[in-house]
């Protein structure tokens, strides 16, 4: 077990596998998101009916524009959310842009542990 608290920056201690610790599950919505901030990396928690985890970097890849707290919608089978800037609509499975394809969100594993999402930073 690493440490469970983050100090001031939100720098976090990673474990053997690269993971550190982001939040408690319940402080994302069952169908919603969080916004945490992990070692310099501002991340979009993305959670779907209280089960499945997604996790992508916050900043629009296309504009830069916060992505968190984006309702989820299915298009197509795609879960997905839109940036608010330019209305790009992206797959948060995949993070993958679908209304232009030059554009990919990056995606971080999740696992939950004892009730606390950890998200990994480094493979």
């Amino acid at each position: 077990v690493f440490a469970m608290f983050c100090c001031a920056q939100n720098t976090v201690e990673l474990d053997e596998d690269g993971y550190g610790l982001a939040c408690k599950l319940s402080d994302v919505p069952e169908t919603g998101s969080k916004k945490v901030q992990m070692n310099g990396k501002s991340l979009a928690i993305y959670r779907y009916q209280g089960s499945k985890l997604y996790v992508i970097q916050n900043s629009c890849t296309h504009g830069g524009v916060s992505l968190a707290g984006r309702d989820i919608e299915e298009l197509d089978g795609k879960l997905c959310i839109t940036c608010p800037g330019h209305f790009y609509k992206f797959d948060i499975k995949t993070g993958k842009c679908i209304t232009d394809s030059h554009y990919v969100q990056r995606r971080y594993r999740a696992k939950v542990q004892d009730e606390f999402i950890y998200i990994q930073l480094k493979r």
